[in-house]
């Protein structure tokens, strides 16, 4: 969570000026859960425990609407003014829609549809019972609602879990999310790992919202645009961990040098799902060749590794051997790769991932499947959202078992959360080929139905 310490040892992106919290908004509460922080240059809000040091307003006025209902007394409407009008791309549509708004401040009569956007927006703000899959519907496109709700199926996170076996060679300290999406990975390590305090950043407001409200309510939360200076201390972090983001960074070596500043001398840098210019991608971002990532995050010490073959390690219930080396040609070849980078002693293997899993508890059916009653079993069964879902996660054919059946019994004990000595053999073996993870509490309830 966001305590007064944390923000006391943070710098403004933009300024590099302290950030001096000006109004604390959150009624007696321990965590700064509301609020305006200051700087040199700006003032940012804390938005229901979000930390956002992102500049909205042109550099001409730096007036922000956002923290203008803050300062007057408009909580939850100041964070759904901020859901319905920050936008991490400010393109067209975004930009008339602000131009819809200024007009409405100024007593000009605006669009009907533009009204409803923003109403949608404080009735899901007000509304605590709406679960997490029917909020991703109303805020994000339907592609992309499917692809939050359904990620445990897409090859690019299933491919980064043998690799948060990294992080149990820390006793303690705290590690970096970066580019945290809707923070399916900060709960998984907070749940695996939970002697780290975890800190998870991203420049998309929304996705925070959602990974705060819905998946882990405890974490600590800064909205922030990567392609400025971080705003962490040096040395603050033991580990950084980036899935399936850094391909869409621009200034790549100028945060490889600002991710090596706010890492321990001791840390590492766990940079799964890096899409391969070499190779057609669908959602390519901009990539760089493996010997191109490996120049620009020379100064990390890298190795790269083939994600299929990481993937593979854990369905084929092997340990995550880092000191293997991949052949050049064998990551040219790769349509995407996963970056390790750190000391010397990183590059050794790693076990018992698949036994933390089953230890740490939690275990809930993979989203991707239906269940189904039939006779004395229940039948798990794989359903793609839509064929566009299907073809996105194609890679994770070969893993994703297509069909699966286990006893009533076992099925009941997992669902009441009681399972028992006797199942660890069947359970391990559905972990390991990703049947059953870790998700939080009420992940697959809806009313759209997906309750199993």
């Amino acid at each position: 969570m966001l305590t007064r310490d944390f923000l006391s040892k943070l710098h403004c992106p933009y300024c590099e000026a302290p950030l001096v919290l000006e109004s604390d908004l959150s009624a007696g509460d321990d965590a700064l859960n509301w609020g305006i922080v200051r700087c040199a240059c700006y003032r940012y809000p804390i938005l229901d425990g979000i930390l956002v040091l992102q500049q909205h307003s042109p550099a001409f006025n730096t007036a922000n609407r956002i923290v203008d209902l803050l300062d007057a007394g408009d909580r939850m409407g100041a964070l759904a003014y901020a859901l319905n009008a920050t936008s991490p791309v400010p393109g067209p549509r975004s930009l008339v829609m602000r131009g819809l708004e200024l007009l409405e401040r100024r007593g000009f009569s605006i669009g009907r549809s533009f009204r409803e956007e923003r109403d949608v927006h404080r009735r899901i703000v007000d509304d605590p019972s709406m679960s997490f899959y029917d909020a991703l519907r109303a805020l994000r496109p339907p592609i992309y609602a499917d692809y939050l709700f359904y990620r445990h199926a897409n090859p690019s996170f299933l491919a980064s879990i043998p690799l948060l076996a990294v992080f149990g060679t820390l006793s303690g300290g705290a590690v970096l999310d970066l580019a945290c999406g809707v923070g399916h990975t900060s709960f998984m390590i907070r749940h695996l790992f939970p002697q780290l305090d975890v800190v998870s950043a991203d420049h998309d407001l929304v996705n925070l919202y959602l990974a705060r409200r819905y998946i882990s309510p405890d974490l600590t939360y800064i909205c922030l645009n990567t392609e400025y200076p971080l705003p962490f201390p040096d040395g603050m972090f033991a580990g950084v961990w980036c899935l399936d983001g850094m391909h869409y960074v621009r200034s790549k070596v100028a945060l490889g040098r600002d991710l090596k500043r706010v890492t321990e001398p001791t840390g590492f840098w766990l940079f799964p799902h890096l899409h391969n210019a070499l190779v057609p991608n669908l959602s390519p971002g901009i990539p760089l060749s493996p010997d191109d990532y490996r120049r620009c995050f020379e100064p990390l010490n890298p190795r790269l590794f083939v994600e299929a073959d990481v993937l593979k390690s854990q369905f084929d219930g092997k340990p995550l051997d880092l000191s293997a080396r991949p052949s050049d040609e064998a990551l040219r070849r790769a349509p995407v790769v996963s970056l390790v980078a750190g000391k010397e002693d990183v590059w050794r293997s790693y076990a018992g991932l698949i036994e933390r899993v089953w230890q740490a508890g939690g275990l809930q059916i993979n989203p991707i499947y239906q269940a189904r009653r039939g006779g004395s079993a229940i039948e798990l069964t794989l359903r793609w959202p839509s064929e566009v879902f299907r073809d996105e996660c194609g890679a994770s054919a070969e893993f994703i078992l297509k069909r699966v059946e286990v006893s009533q019994n076992l099925y009941q004990r997992l669902l009441e959360g009681r399972l028992e000595a006797a199942d660890q053999e069947q359970i391990v073996a559905l972990i390991q080929s990703f049947v059953l993870l870790p998700l939080p509490e009420g992940y697959r309830r809806s009313s759209a139905g997906l309750a199993v």
